[in-house]
């Protein structure tokens, strides 16, 4: 038989498997063309990537692929079964919360204009309230308290105190869960649970607000602070930048991260203007808004579930909900050996009995931060993060956590009402927007045309712009209020500079992607948004204690802390490293068999060969070519005449060959590709994880 023939009738005899075709050879063209079904092996393993997470997927293809004639039709008919069953599960995966009950709906491709508008009218629903709220609740105070001015005061001071330190504890509590969530089970289920818990927020509210309902600490309490269970508007928007992310490329994800937090800031400016509006329609009557507040998310929760997609792959939450059971299962192993075992301390065994580990856990997420050393043994990507990560905590966390500071400085230094109280919020919220709507596009625009290069895999020149922009503005805004300390001007200046000073927070976060794997990007967001609450449990008291401690010595103390924290960080940025060669940067888990699968999928077979040894020296003529890419190569045979002494060994060769590129290629492997190779006795290709 020909070449030309057997490969015309493998080709009949070919059909699609979840992993590869499956070739189905009789004994005859076995015995014939040995070197033919190598290749055909071979090319069928490397020329696509691997998933496959069940032992049952690489038998089915395996005996697929050696089946005798006899058999053949039984097997056409198990391979097409198991083609339908695969399919099957593929349709019916995706389908998550509301989604498993809802009739099969078209929706449109993902898109960020559908995401953004879907999440300004969640942040508009939870922004127009919030004036609303303040009032309600202190009248409600002071309905209980029959108009005593003092105890009001301080029962409001006390409610105010507790609910922040309970929101932000669910915050940091919950972002890393949601994180895990949105990589496992697909951001749409995230934002479809938190449309569920905001409704059940606004309905608490239209409880505890009405006529009938008497004031209550611990009721109110527990009442308003439901709504606290989606983490925080930071939460939202950590997930919303991962949508972001996974659909537009490395070149335009600072850009469409810049559109959509302008929409967010644009959307929390205009919100309390927007309720305020509302108030005055319904003649002083606030508790309505809490209807518009309802309906609101409503229709946000509705959007998402008809008319938002998916943006990530089903095959990219199977490889995130692997990866993470298998952490699940490590964590549980160490657990019982920690509590059973002899050999631990008392101090091991308390520590897990007491479950303490699930305070960590809360913390988890932050671990993503800790970038991995490079295939290479480089530190440049951890350095680079970690920079980052410090001036968003300081810097970031200062402009954020002196705002409560500033304005009550100003209230006591220049007699602020609530009206010159909302000019400062509208001129912050609303410059934010603009900044990050018009100005970052525009810049990275220009930059661009100055032969700028932006790096999809590293930080470049123009993130280190922004961030040399942002440090120059956050000191500008802070010395302008002690430059102009006698008159009020200097808050306005301020609230003017740190909106300029909004390319910090997608130029972070763009650069802390950068270094990420693409399998964690939901927990890296996740992170940012833990820092985020850490921040404000944090910084705004501490602000405030250094005011108080000074307001009548020395009242602008607390301005000069972001200034000095700014320098701090202009010192910080000379020890970014900017990396152009990709390869400098690969990750242990993209240093496998990248370059291997190029080259071995270009061999070809010049003449025939009669012995399997003649086919080991085939394979071995790709040494130069493999070299040539500087990977270093063994002479030892692949295949052994042994496995050739027939069809079952055959199998088990395939089997072994094919288990070792799926192990290498699994998210729970921790061991390079060359052990795993070394596992199953082939040492033909040397492959170590430094390439």
């Amino acid at each position: 038989m020909t070449s030309e023939e057997l490969n015309s009738n493998t080709t009949s005899k070919t059909q699609d498997n979840a992993l590869g075709p499956a070739v189905q050879l009789t004994d005859e063209e076995l015995s014939a063309n040995p070197e033919y079904v190598l290749e055909q092996t071979l090319s069928t393993i490397l020329s696509r990537p691997v998933v496959c997470d069940e032992e049952s997927d690489v038998d089915q293809e395996t005996n697929a692929l050696f089946t005798d004639d006899d058999d053949g039709d039984n097997a056409d008919g198990n391979q097409r079964t198991s083609n339908e069953n695969n399919r099957h599960k593929q349709s019916d995966s995706p389908q998550t919360g509301l989604s498993r009950w809802k009739p099969t709906l078209h929706k449109p491709a993902p898109s960020i204009y559908i995401l953004c508008s879907l999440m300004s009218v969640k942040v508009l629903a939870e922004n127009l309230v919030l004036g609303v709220i303040t009032d309600l609740t202190l009248a409600k105070i002071q309905k209980y308290y029959e108009d005593n001015e003092r105890q009001s005061q301080k029962e409001f001071a006390k409610f105010q105190s507790v609910t922040s330190v309970i929101q932000g504890l669910l915050g940091i509590s919950l972002c890393s869960k949601y994180g895990h969530l949105s990589d496992n089970h697909g951001r749409v289920f995230v934002l479809q649970i938190c449309g569920l818990l905001t409704i059940l927020g606004s309905l608490a509210n239209l409880y505890i607000y009405k006529d009938s309902t008497t004031y209550e600490f611990y009721s109110f309490v527990f009442f308003y602070c439901i709504e606290a269970l989606n983490a925080g508007q930071m939460s939202m928007v950590a997930v919303g930048n991962s949508y972001v992310s996974d659909i537009v490329s490395e070149d335009n994800r600072m850009v469409c991260i810049s559109f959509f937090m302008s929409i967010m800031y644009a959307t929390i400016g205009i919100g309390p203007l927007v309720g305020s509006f509302l108030v005055k329609i319904f003649k002083g009557n606030s508790f309505n808004t809490l209807y518009v507040a309802l309906f609101l998310n409503v229709s946000y929760t509705l959007g998402v579930e008809f008319f938002l997609s998916e943006s990530r792959t089903v095959n990219e939450r199977r490889e995130s909900q692997s990866q993470y059971h298998n952490e699940v299962l490590r964590k549980n192993l160490r657990k019982e050996q920690a509590i059973f075992s002899k050999e631990s301390s008392k101090w091991s065994k308390v520590y897990h009995l007491l479950k303490m580990d699930t305070l960590i856990d809360l913390f988890k997420p932050l671990k993503t931060l800790w970038v991995p050393k490079t295939a290479l043994g480089s530190l440049v990507p951890r350095i680079n993060v970690l920079i980052l990560v410090i001036i968003e905590m300081f810097v970031g966390g200062s402009v954020e956590g002196s705002v409560q500071a500033i304005v009550t400085y100003s209230m006591f230094k220049y007699s602020w009402s609530s009206v010159e109280i909302g000019y400062y919020y509208s001129i912050s919220g609303v410059g934010r927007a603009l900044v990050l709507l018009l100005a970052v596009p525009q810049l990275i625009s220009f930059l661009k045309r100055r032969n700028y290069v932006a790096l999809p895999d590293s930080i470049d020149r123009i993130d280190m712009i922004h961030l040399y922009l942002f440090l120059i503005f956050v000191i500008t805004a802070f010395a302008s209020m002690i430059v102009y300390e006698t008159n009020d001007i200097g808050s306005y200046l301020n609230s003017l500079f740190i909106s300029l000073s909004a390319f910090a927070l997608p130029t972070v976060q763009n650069g802390v992607i950068k270094y990420a794997s693409k399998k964690s990007i939901g927990q890296v967001f996740a992170a940012m948004a833990v820092l985020r609450h850490l921040m404000s449990l944090i910084a705004p008291p501490l602000y405030l204690q250094v005011y108080a401690a000074t307001a009548k010595t020395f009242p602008t103390l607390f301005l000069y802390i972001p200034i000095i924290l700014s320098a701090l960080s202009l010192v910080l940025l000379q020890f970014v490293k900017i990396v152009k060669d990709h390869d400098m940067l690969r990750r242990q888990s993209e240093a496998s068999f990248n370059n291997f699968d190029e080259h071995i999928n270009n061999y070809s077979v010049n003449t025939k060969p009669n012995t399997s040894f003649d086919i080991a020296n085939n394979l071995k003529n790709g040494k130069s070519n493999l070299q040539s890419n500087s990977i270093p190569i063994e002479t030892t045979p692949l295949f052994k005449k042994s496995h050739f002494t027939g069809k079952d060994n055959i199998r088990n060769s395939y089997k072994s060959l094919r288990n070792s590129f799926v192990n290498s290629n699994t998210p729970s492997s921790k061991n390079s590709s060359l052990d795993k190779l070394k596992a199953q006795n082939f040492s033909a290709f040397n492959v170590p994880p430094s390439v």
